[in-house]
């Protein structure tokens, strides 16, 4: 599964320094984003490439976890594609008990991060009677869609 995250920055941004790396595998690393230090804005671009496998992957570090990016765009719109299999949940009804078991997954918090959830992300339930919430946070408030 893979999610688009919509960044945000707002500066006339100076050109990466030279011999920074702009690729990890089949992934182009436009700047503000960046592999090793010096190549990126800040520490919310860091980007790090792990050459132990073939192709190499790109990973962003936010929010604590290492999340493997697909593609990078900065032009308009700009987004970061990745891939963030957690979002996962399942939950199994017995007919015969009538109980429900639920399967952990993990959401995605992006509060502290200037990344936010892109309008093309589906969010998709399959099975019999089944039902989908998800929760979008804006300011002080938030939507509840099920």
């Amino acid at each position: 599964m893979s999610c688009l995250l919509h960044f945000i920055f707002f500066l006339l941004l100076p050109l990466a320094s030279t011999g920074c790396p702009n690729r990890c595998g089949n992934v182009l690393i436009p700047y503000p984003f960046g592999v090793g230090s010096g190549c990126f804005l800040e520490a919310s671009f860091n980007v790090t490439c792990n050459t132990s496998t073939t192709p190499p992957k790109p990973y962003l570090n936010i929010i604590n976890l290492k999340i493997e990016v697909v593609e990078i765009r900065v032009d308009n719109p700009a987004y970061i594609r990745i891939k963030y299999p957690y979002l996962l949940y399942g939950v199994c009804y017995h007919t015969s008990s009538g109980n429900m078991t639920w399967t952990d997954g993990w959401g995605i918090s992006l509060w502290d991060t200037q990344y936010t959830l892109s309008e093309y992300n589906w969010l998709i339930a399959i099975g019999c009677d089944d039902a989908l919430t998800a929760s979008i946070y804006k300011g002080q408030g938030n939507q509840t869609f099920r």
